[in-house]
């Protein structure tokens, strides 16, 4: 649910908006990407945490990286889509269910 809400905020910030909406956008970014490295690491899923963290480093609020807004609109897009995408994994993964015993 984090990585689902982190990554429609980074899509929604596509829109031309007041400079405090884009400083809160990093912080839930942040959060929801950072939760979800956390809970890939847990699931012991290496490459889906790396991305997470990677998405993660990107949008911190305590050492800012500091782009144009176009620049930022690639970054929010595939941001966005991979956590989007992220979410629909870990929530793939959270239904699943073990086969029967043998």
């Amino acid at each position: 649910m984090a990585l689902a809400f982190a990554g429609a905020a980074a899509i929604y910030a596509l829109q031309y908006l007041p400079y405090g909406y884009y400083t809160v956008t990093r912080i839930v970014v942040f959060l929801g990407a950072g939760f979800g490295a956390y809970w890939f690491a847990q699931k012991r899923l290496t490459l889906p945490a790396l991305v997470a963290a990677g998405a993660a480093i990107l949008f911190n609020p305590i050492f800012p990286m500091r782009m144009r807004r176009a620049e930022w609109h690639t970054f929010d897009i595939w941001t966005g889509l991979i956590l989007l995408g992220l979410a629909a994994y870990s929530y793939r993964l959270s239904i699943q269910r073990p086969g029967p015993s043998t």
